[in-house]
């Protein structure tokens, strides 16, 4: 049998309600979801019962113990341990010796191309459409060696850096825990965590005006930052992104639901969007980008912050406007005007217009022809970046591409800039 048709009965024995759609595979797009059939719009097709969901409350009491003591764990790298002691080679009730066991010897099952080391009947068939290790070591930045790592544009390289601190804090707790633990296991676990899941807060723990995230007994954590809302989704995972999407998620009393937006034409690609994303964004949290994406946009900090002097950048923050500087496919932002403007106008003119007090239409022809200047030195580092990029030996033919691919679309986006 397909293992996308055995993990879709496996799913439905667990209760998921998958109506009309079925799992395919896209040209140039991987495993989506397909209609079976002509679905009318506001067409529940999909519907996750909670027990089906992977979440912080369903976090193995083994797993629970085995950090018991250690400082406070993400949810992320809490799902990441448990997706491992679920479905490691060997189970027994001795948390350690389980471990020392099988995740000694589980590097085996990285990139595996058959079921990914995992031999627990409970999940084996979700984890058989899962992606394999060697797919994130050619996607996911994270994986890549420093010397690609440096070519990133701005966003996805301050946004590695932020993955890199998570789980080396979260992979410190889990290999003190798991001594035998190898830490390419646990990095593949907590990529998937970090591709696979969905934001989720059961409807029973929602607490109005909380930012907190309190652990209570047991090692469970009551509510919860944001980025600790998360929960594994089967068969949802398999809907790719889209920025126009024809479905939408939806939260209820009893289950995670998906519906469609839209009529929907037998045998079409039904799609749903994990939101307002930037490519960069994209290609570092998920290792993909989009050919068209009405939400790209490039960070300009790296050619803003050599024009200031110190005393500059002290206003600038006195006032909440240094840093964060982009340009999107329709304008810069207003933190950009207004950085531009504290590099050519008086003190007075340029709080006057920091207060709203001048729409600064007046100063614009000069703001533009500093911006001109800004966006053609960005485009002629780019061309020496693509040449990098082009003359990098190696096997990373697939990261290279991702990379050149990606610098020629920001490319193209400051040029259209310059041509407007």
């Amino acid at each position: 049998m397909d293992i996308h048709q055995e993990f879709t009965e496996w799913a439905q024995r667990r209760g998921l309600e998958i109506i009309d759609i079925k799992a395919q595979r896209f040209c140039e797009r991987g495993m989506g979801i397909m209609a079976r059939k002509d679905i009318q719009a506001k067409t529940v097709i999909l519907r996750v019962p909670y027990s089906a969901l992977r979440t912080q409350d369903t976090v193995s009491p083994k797993v629970l113990e085995a950090i018991k003591g250690s400082q406070r764990m993400s949810i992320h790298g809490l799902l990441a341990m448990d997706h491992i002691f679920l479905n490691s080679q060997i189970i027994t009730t001795n948390t350690t010796t389980a471990t020392a066991g099988i995740l000694a010897k589980s590097s085996e099952g990285v990139g595996s191309s058959s079921n990914n080391g995992y031999d627990n009947d409970n999940y084996k068939p979700w984890h058989d459409v899962l992606p394999k290790f060697s797919e994130f070591q050619e996607s996911m930045s994270i994986c890549w060696p420093s010397s690609l790592q440096e070519l990133l544009p701005p966003i996805s390289k301050i946004l590695l850096q932020k993955q890199q601190k998570k789980i080396q804090k979260d992979w410190c707790i889990a290999s003190k825990a798991w001594p035998h633990l190898i830490y390419e296991n646990y990095l593949y676990a907590w990529l998937l965590i970090n591709t696979r899941t969905f934001y989720f807060i059961p409807p029973s723990k929602y607490r109005s005006g909380s930012n907190q995230s309190n652990s209570v007994p047991g090692g469970h954590y009551s509510i919860l930052h944001r980025d600790d809302c998360m929960a594994l989704n089967p068969f949802s995972d398999y809907f790719n992104h889209n920025p126009s999407p024809s479905a939408t998620v939806q939260i209820t009393n009893r289950a995670f639901e998906i519906s469609t937006t839209r009529d929907i034409k037998a045998n079409e690609e039904l799609t749903i969007s994990y939101g307002n994303h930037s490519n960069d964004f994209l290609l570092a949290e998920y290792g993909f980008f989009l050919d068209e994406n009405p939400w790209d946009e490039v960070l300009l900090d790296d050619y803003i912050f050599p024009l200031l002097n110190s005393s500059q950048k002290e206003r600038l923050e006195c006032v909440g406007f240094l840093g964060n500087y982009i340009l999107d496919r329709n304008s810069v932002c207003y933190r950009t005007q207004v950085v531009l403007r504290i590099l050519c106008l008086s003190s007075l003119r340029w709080e006057i217009f920091v207060k709203g007090l001048d729409d600064g239409e007046k100063d614009q022809p000069q703001i533009d022809q500093i911006l001109c200047n800004i966006l053609i030195k960005f485009r002629k580092d780019i061309q020496k970046i693509l040449e990098g990029i082009s003359s990098l030996g190696g096997d990373f033919s697939t990261q290279k591409a991702l990379l050149g691919k990606r610098w020629i679309q920001i490319d193209n986006l400051l040029k259209a800039t310059l041509d407007q």
